[in-house]
This record gives structure tokens, C-alpha cells and sequence, in this order.
């Protein structure tokens, strides 16, 4: 059902480019990683593409000892090994039966360069790129959170943090969440979130959120939008009567009117993309860091855009980002705006 390959562009181990990286994921034996080579590895069926098991030993060639350790190369191969084979048995146990030499084929690279190299090189021909967020302190941490913050902020495809203990999967009882501003990274972030919900079998959850502490806006005039116009925010987000706008100010009215509207575009794209999954919508005054994070509690995957804009906090990839992968209790996604991948 699977084969194995292997090399490096920076050492000396043979060379196969011609391969089709598919699903890359990140791998140094620490626990996170292993929880990264499993969702990758039923990610990669559920696409039916080919699986690449990436490690980096350019993070501890430079000070491991070369009188008990002559041969760098081989432990290197060693250690992508136990990576191979994890990710053969989770393979082995979730294709279907009878997938033969057509199913999911498991590669491994060893690479001797430092990890951000390796894994920002990886995501040139990636469809995805999936990285734990803790690393192993022995091997100099090859997906340490600094690697995978700059693995999302520079990756040339969307990105997948899985951290340790994130063993729920999207699916029937748990939601794909994708967090919204409006934005054109926000969008594609929602197209990437529909289609891994379409492949789980999931709901679509939309968020979006807008802060009632935004400060007056000028040329803006207090004051709630009434009639028509007001309600129709209202039923466009699925907000209903809980969202009670009276006394707010100007610039509230148009945080909250921008929220709505983003999100109601992107249940629209979601629709259009995949009538077969069923969307929610849900607007909130909270952070958006804070509202992804209860989300994630029972989601399956939350997706978010790496720039954002506008009056509803944009998601920027940054410290909020940062905060939501290390906080969230299940896999989040990073995905570019189209025109920046």
C-alpha cells in the first residue's frame, strides 16, 4: 500500500524530486509530532494524495558528537524511520479496503538543513504542510513553536499546527470552525475549511466577531441602525433577538454591521462550494482568540486566514495567531490569501 523514499537537498543522502511531496509533515519523534504524522496521515486518504514524512537534521548536526556519533546521516534516517512507520500503520488502518498501489504512498525526506529552511523549501510544491507545536528538547526542537509560527507566516501553502493531545478529528460531532474578518486570506480560509468539513463529513462553523470597546469613529453618528435594516443584520449573521444593539455608538454599529456582513459572505462561498455541508453562522463581541478558543473545545479543526483588516479584529498572524495555535484544544489551520501563496 505504501513506499518509502528518501533525500536531502543540503547533505548527501540520493535524491528523488520527481516525487509528488503531497501532505508534507514535519516529523522529530517528539509526542506533538507524532500527533501531527496521525491527522496527517488520514488527511492524506481522505485527499488521496501521497504522504511525505520531512525531518530536518540540520537542527542538531552542528553540535552532536562526532566520535560517538560518526555517522549523522544514518541517525538522521534512523529517526525519519520511526516517522515512516507510524505513519504506514495509521495509512494501513484508515484506507479502504482494497486500496492497492493506488492509495496513499508514504515518502520520507531527510534533510540536512535546519528545519524553517527545510519546511518553507517543503511548501513549495506542498497541497499541505502539517507541523506539531512542541518539539524535542534532545534534537533541538525541529518543530518548536518558533519554527511553526514561521512555517505559517511563510509557507507557500496552508499550514496545519496539531498539538500534543490533539487527537479529535473533524467529523460528525465535531465541526470544522473558521474564524472570519472579510478579508481576501479570510476567504481562503474558508474555502480550505469547507473542503477538509466536505471530506470529514462535518459542519461548517462561521465566526466572526466584532468588540464593543471600539473606539467612536468620526463622520460616524451614534446610535443603532432601526427598521428593516437593522433586523436584516440580524437574520443575515443567525444572531437573532440575542445581539441587542440598543445604545450603541456609531463606530459599535459598524464593527457589528461589518462582522455580520463577513460572515454572511462566507457562509455564502461555503454554500456555493459545498451545498452537502451544513453551515452555521455565529457573530460575537468577544476577542476573536478568546471566542476560537472555547470553539475549539468541540471542534474538530479551526481555520483562520494569515492577514486580516477591518473593524473585526482582524486575524493577523501574530501574537493573537500565536496564542489561538498554543491555546486551541484541537488542530488549527493557517491559510494564505490566494494571491499570496
Amino acid at each position: 500500500m505504501s513506499s518509502e523514499s528518501s533525500r536531502s537537498r543540503h547533505g548527501t543522502l540520493a535524491a528523488e524530486p520527481s516525487v509528488r511531496p503531497g501532505v508534507v509533515v514535519g516529523w522529530n519523534g517528539s509526542l506533538s509530532a507524532r500527533e501531527a504524522v496521525r491527522w496527517a496521515a488520514i488527511e492524506a486518504v481522505s485527499r488521496g494524495c501521497p504522504l511525505t514524512v520531512l525531518h530536518a537534521a540540520g537542527s542538531y548536526v552542528d553540535w552532536i558528537d562526532p566520535v560517538s556519533t560518526p555517522d549523522v546521516a544514518a541517525l538522521a534516517v534512523e529517526v525519519a524511520a520511526e516517522g515512516v512507520h507510524l505513519a504506514r500503520e495509521v495509512v494501513r488502518a484508515c484506507s479502504p479496503p482494497g486500496d492497492g498501489p493506488a492509495g496513499t504512498v508514504v515518502h520520507h525526506v531527510v534533510d540536512l538543513s535546519v528545519a524553517r529552511r527545510a519546511l518553507l523549501d517543503a511548501s513549495r510544491r506542498a497541497e499541505l504542510l502539517v507541523v506539531g507545536d512542541r518539539g524535542r528538547a534532545q534534537l533541538a526542537a525541529v518543530v518548536l513553536g518558533s519554527v511553526a509560527a514561521t512555517a505559517a507566516a511563510r509557507a507557500h501553502c496552508p499550514l496545519v499546527v496539531v498539538g500534543e493531545g490533539s487527537r479529535y478529528l473533524a467529523g460528525p460531532v465535531r465541526p470544522v470552525v473558521v474564524g472570519v474578518d472579510g478579508s481576501p486570506a479570510s476567504r481562503a480560509a474558508v474555502t480550505f475549511a469547507v473542503g477538509a468539513a466536505a471530506r470529514a463529513g462535518a459542519a461548517l462553523r462561521v465566526h466572526a466577531s466584532w468588540l464593543k470597546s471600539v473606539a467612536p469613529l468620526d463622520g460616524l453618528a451614534d446610535g443603532p441602525a432601526e427598521g428593516p435594516a437593522g433586523r436584516a443584520l440580524d437574520s443575515a449573521a443567525g444572531a437573532g433577538p440575542s445581539t441587542d444593539r440598543r445604545g450603541m455608538s456609531g463606530a459599535q454599529e459598524a464593527a457589528y454591521h461589518a462582522a455580520v456582513q463577513a460572515a454572511a459572505e462566507a457562509a455564502d462561498l461555503a454554500r456555493a462550494a459545498h451545498p452537502e455541508v451544513s453551515v452555521e453562522v455565529e457573530v460575537s463581541d468577544e476577542l476573536p482568540v478568546a471566542a476560537l478558543v472555547t470553539a475549539s473545545l468541540r471542534a474538530g479543526l479551526v481555520v483562520v486566514g494569515s492577514r486580516g483588516r477591518g473593524a473585526v479584529r482582524s486575524l493577523l498572524l501574530g501574537s493573537t495567531s500565536r496564542e489561538l495555535v498554543h491555546r486551541s484544544h484541537c488542530p488549527v489551520a493557517v491559510v494564505h490569501a490566494v494571491e499570496q501563496s
